[in-house]
């Protein structure tokens, strides 16, 4: 069982890219978090022979100058052509300056000698390698990956490193084309697709309610519609949290709902990440309906059981779900939470402007 982190938390990276996904990993904990980099701590030497090695060498070194738990990740690419390289030596590969865009022209050079010039011959994976050690020498150490194939040219600003070349399995855009949230968004706000997330999963041991551990231990596997082994693993934890929330649509108390702070909710709170998901008033994401006029297309009833069983009945257009990605609101939220953004949805009374209620980027997202 991992250690509770309860305190300040150090990012053992001097790296801005990787301290930037590190934080929005760990927002939603409201950890604390201040990054190597920031304390004037030494770079340690990279001495290990893989992944979780030099995470760790990272991560004690913070410990020790710093006296508090300290946060490393160890990442790169691994390129089957070329025998398993860059590997653990990806970000040398970048050179001093941290050109990767050279470094992903030099992959593409040596494909290109050895003839992997289809995509069958272009695969590659991702490795994250996150350790957590304490000053009293303790170390939580976790790995994951995710797979792809390479593309040329590299496609995408966005994320940082070899994100641009890589086109994870499954998908139509690389991550250099992904936003934030698509690329290691964790749940409710995205199914954590990244290396990263992947591996920060496994070391939150998502979900941390005791209560419901217990019970999703004993409960049969819910069979869901992916070809995508972690995803159907994310997938199926969530359906069995829905089934074991506890909370029914009857229990919740909307009486005292405050629908200006169930607004605020549902653009800001961290944890229920309604607006990540679904758009009102033009603003906010794509994953689920369009909630504009939903106060008069739909009753209370509904919309409770919407909030608090989201597996109950899914909205027009988005039948083709197995399991929808948003957790009960009772299990993630206090129960006044719940009320207040009740109380909001149910003050919108005006339909979308041209009468659409399905995004474009429609439900199953995740193929």
């Amino acid at each position: 069982m991992h250690r509770r982190i309860t305190d300040k938390l150090v990012i053992a990276t001097h790296n801005p890219g990787k301290l930037a996904e590190m934080r929005e990993l760990l927002a939603p904990y409201g950890i604390a978090a201040v990054s190597a980099g920031e304390l004037g701590l030494a770079e340690p030497e990279e001495t290990g022979n893989d992944f979780r090695s030099n995470a760790a060498i990272k991560a004690i070194a913070a410990a020790r100058a710093t006296k508090l738990p300290a946060f490393a990740d160890d990442s790169g690419i691994v390129v089957d052509a070329l025998d398993g390289a860059p590997g653990i030596y990806s970000a040398r590969w970048a050179g001093p300056a941290k050109d990767f865009a050279a470094a992903m022209a030099q992959i593409e050079r040596l494909l290109q000698e050895r003839g992997a010039t289809t995509p069958d011959k272009r695969k590659a994976h991702f490795v994250s390698a996150l350790c957590v050690a304490w000053p009293d020498d303790h170390l939580d150490e976790v790995e994951a990956r995710v797979d792809g194939t390479l593309v040329w040219p590299p496609r995408g600003t966005a994320g940082f490193g070899y994100d641009p070349a890589f086109l994870p399995d499954g998908h139509s855009r690389t991550f250099g084309e992904m936003t934030s949230i698509e690329k290691h968004g964790l749940p409710p706000h995205g199914m954590g697709l990244s290396h990263r997330a992947r591996a920060f999963v496994k070391l939150a041991e998502f979900p941390t309610i005791p209560e419901i551990q217990t019970v999703v231990a004993q409960l049969p596997r819910v069979a869901v519609n992916t070809n995508d082994a972690y995803l159907n693993d994310a997938l199926t934890l969530l359906g069995r949290i829905h089934k074991v929330s506890g909370v029914g649509v009857d229990e919740v108390k909307v009486a005292a709902g405050d629908p200006q702070r169930g607004e605020d909710l549902f653009y800001n709170s961290p944890t229920a990440a309604c607006g990540s998901c679904h758009t009102v008033k033009g603003k906010g994401g794509d994953v689920g309906p369009i909630l504009d006029g939903i106060a008069v297309r739909s009753d209370k009833a509904y919309i409770v059981e919407s909030l608090m069983d989201p597996n109950a009945k899914f909205a027009k257009g988005f039948e083709n779900l197995t399991i929808s990605p948003m957790p009960p609101l009772g299990v993630i939220l206090k129960e006044q939470d719940v009320a207040d953004i009740l109380a909001f949805l149910q003050t919108l009374t005006t339909p979308p402007k041209d009468g659409i209620t399905v995004p474009v980027k429609k439900a199953n997202q995740f193929e």
